[in-house]
C-alpha cells in the first residue's frame, strides 16, 4: 500500500475513532504491533487531553459539517506505548470515496524542536543583533540586540521580511536569492522545513 512508503506514520481510522489501518512507520514510533492498533481508538497514541479533543473534533464535524480539524494540521504531544511523549504535528483529512474513513498522519518534530532552543541559546547569547527567518525570508526569532540596534521590538520584528533591515539594492539581491530557495523547498518530494541565522555586526 502507499502509506506504507511513508516516512511518517500514518492512521486510517473510521467516524468513531477506532483504527482501521496503520503503516509499518506506525509500530517503529509508537511501539504497538500493527494488530494492537487495529480495532483501537486512535486516542491511544495521544495524551488524555489531545485524545478527549480529537474524539470531539469528529464528532463535531459528523453531526455539523464544520470541519475544524479535518483538512489542517496542528502541533499535538504524542504518546508511546512505554508512555513517553514526543513532540509532533497531527494532520487528519477525509478519504473521498464514500467510505467515511479518515486518514491521519503523526510527524515527529523533536528534531526541529532541539535545534529550535539550540538556535535559541545561540542568539541569546550574543552581542551582535542576530535574526532567524525560514525560507521565504520571514523573521521567526531574533535576540534583544536586534531591537537594540534597530529600533523595533521584538513584536514588530516577528513575522517581517528581513528586507525591513536592507537598503533597497541590497534588499531587491536578497529576495530574488530567498525565492530560489523558497522554489526548491516546494519542489522537494519531502516535506522540508529550513531556517537561517542572519548576522549583523554593528
Amino acid at each position: 500500500m502507499l502509506y506504507d512508503v511513508a516516512f511518517h506514520a500514518v492512521f486510517v481510522i473510521n467516524d468513531h475513532g477506532i483504527i482501521q489501518k496503520v503503516n509499518k512507520t506506525s509500530s517503529t514510533v509508537f511501539g504497538w504491533t500493527e494488530e494492537e492498533f487495529i480495532g483501537s481508538n486512535i486516542s491511544m497514541i495521544m495524551t488524555s487531553d489531545v485524545g478527549r479533543q480529537h474524539d470531539q473534533y469528529l464528532a463535531n464535524y459528523l453531526r455539523t459539517g464544520v470541519k475544524k480539524m479535518i483538512g489542517t494540521s496542528r502541533e499535538v504531544i504524542a504518546q508511546r506505548k512505554d508512555k513517553s511523549t514526543f513532540p509532533s504535528v497531527l494532520g487528519l483529512s477525509q478519504i473521498e470515496d464514500g467510505s467515511g474513513l479518515f486518514c491521519g498522519f503523526i510527524r515527529d518534530i523533536s528534531f526541529e524542536k532541539a535545534a529550535h532552543k539550540h538556535m535559541e541559546d545561540i542568539i541569546n547569547a550574543s552581542f551582535d543583533a542576530l535574526f532567524c527567518i525560514n525560507e521565504k525570508g520571514l523573521i521567526t526569532q531574533i535576540n534583544d540586540a536586534a531591537s537594540r540596534v534597530f529600533g523595533w521590538t521584538k513584536e514588530e520584528f516577528i513575522g517581517q521580511n528581513i528586507t525591513m533591515i536592507m537598503p533597497e539594492g541590497h534588499a531587491r539581491k536578497v529576495s530574488n536569492w530567498l525565492s530560489s530557495i523558497d522554489i526548491f523547498v516546494h519542489n522537494f518530494q519531502q516535506p522540508l522545513t529550513l531556517s537561517f541565522l542572519a548576522w549583523i555586526a554593528a
